[in-house]
């Protein structure tokens, strides 16, 4: 059946007026034919870029589930599971089982989405051959179950768990101890495949949350040290994980608590490492860090050149802070730089005039060393503004001999054009020295 053109009065009648449409505006959708097109239902802009705006647009079509309406069509609906969810979170039964057949790697997320019947999801447990869906019907008995059966969870292995908030939901469904069962079980299978140790820890990790009590916490941070010693991205991966998770508020939360108590150097620096995973989540979602929890940041510990990433999550959390505290973190990192030009690793706007004339300073002193010539050379100045070719300018003037021509095409390349013109102009009229 062909859709009408133009398709905007399709959403101004009732719902479900033109429900024979539903299967041709969804395979339309499918095959890319209805980006970024806007339709207004009940003098709502719905856009079709938007999952949740899609599913109003087609719930609209079909006067409630348009599942149906997808089965219809010859598509296994891979890559499509988040919006398949909302779709048939309130379809049969039957139609469910059905998209499972079709896509078994939807099972976990449409199932999360609903609340069937503890009989149909133990069928769908017992009766599947593949293994997937017998564990998302586990997981969901759990998840859903008020309260959960004693021993439902003896089965439950953490394999083949790729949607991590099903898995969340029944953690927390069991409570800390029970939940700190399956999670141990989980570690101690990791001991017979020591070849897939790191990789195996991932499930684990992603699962961490406030549902978990402190000794299983305990437990898993204790495999990550010992994971640490052969895999030096461990700390950071953990972090990642529970990021991906949607934790890393409880992850700032858990690593400021133990850093404030331990006292072994490998850990804290793994913690720390872990930390700024969290802190820079939290900056990417505009979330100021708390100010007690600043100096868990140790930028000297991150500025080291080749680690990129270290130092990436430190820059986007002073981005984030407002122009004071970052610069009063600068100033405390300052003299635990293991080389004086890790100072640089870190610039920002707005910094004061003092803070710039203390980086001029350094700049300049070191115009003439051999081992600080890459940097001074390589790193761009633009974010420090206009007011850094001032503070040039005043610490240019108290110095000698006169900066050499390679230094002044240094700062050409890296200053913004109009602040380069400024100190140019600035030198050129120096009183001319004295012989």
């Amino acid at each position: 059946m062909q859709l009408p053109d133009p398709l905007e009065p399709l959403f101004a009648g009732p719902p479900g007026a033109h429900a024979e449409l539903t299967a041709p505006f969804l395979g339309a959708w499918l095959r890319g034919e209805l980006r970024n097109r806007s339709f207004a239902v009940a003098g709502v802009a719905r856009a079709t870029t938007s999952l949740g705006d899609t599913d109003v647009l087609l719930r609209h079509l079909a006067g409630g589930s348009w599942a149906p309406a997808f089965l219809t069509l010859d598509n296994p609906g891979t890559g499509l599971e988040a919006l398949l969810a909302l779709g048939f979170r309130d379809a049969a039964w039957s139609e469910v089982a059905a998209m499972i057949e079709r896509n078994p790697i939807a099972s976990e997320p449409l199932l999360h989405a609903r609340r069937d019947d503890p009989a149909l999801l133990r069928g769908l447990h017992e009766g599947h051959t593949n293994d997937r869906v017998r564990q998302a019907a586990l997981v969901a008995t759990i998840a859903h179950a008020d309260p959960v059966p004693p021993g439902l969870e003896d089965g439950w292995t953490l394999r083949n768990a790729s949607f991590i908030p099903l898995a969340q939901a029944a953690l927390a469904a069991l409570g800390p101890a029970r939940a700190g069962v399956v999670i141990l079980r989980a570690m101690t299978r990791l001991d017979a495949e020591p070849q897939h140790r790191e990789q195996a820890l991932l499930p684990v990790l992603e699962r961490v949350g406030p549902w978990l009590d402190d000794a299983t916490v305990a437990a898993i941070l204790a495999r990550c040290e010992l994971l640490a010693a052969h895999e030096p991205g461990m700390w950071v991966s953990a972090g990642e994980c529970m990021t991906r998770g949607g934790q890393w508020r409880h992850g700032l939360a858990l690593t400021t608590a133990r850093l404030a108590t331990e006292s072994d150097p490998g850990r804290q620096r793994g913690l720390r490492q872990m930390f700024r995973v969290f802190a820079a989540a939290a900056a990417a979602q505009g979330e100021a860090l708390a100010p007690e929890w600043e100096r868990h940041l140790d930028l000297a510990e991150s500025a080291d050149r080749g680690n990129y990433d270290e130092w990436r999550r430190c820059t986007a959390v002073l981005a984030a802070l407002d122009v004071d505290r970052a610069e009063a973190i600068l100033v405390a990192a300052w003299p635990a730089y293991v080389r004086p030009t890790d100072a640089f690793r870190y610039l920002r706007a707005g910094l004061s005039d003092a803070y710039l004339d203390r980086l001029a300073g350094l700049h300049v002193g070191l115009r003439d060393d051999l081992g600080a010539q890459d940097v001074l050379h390589g790193t761009r100045l633009t974010a420090l503004g206009a007011a850094f070719a001032l503070a040039l300018a005043r610490a240019l003037a108290d110095s000698k001999p006169k900066p050499k021509k390679s230094y002044l095409k240094a700062l050409e390349r890296n200053l913004e054009p109009a602040a380069y013109e400024q100190l140019s102009g600035l030198l050129a009229a120096r009183p001319a020295a004295r012989r």
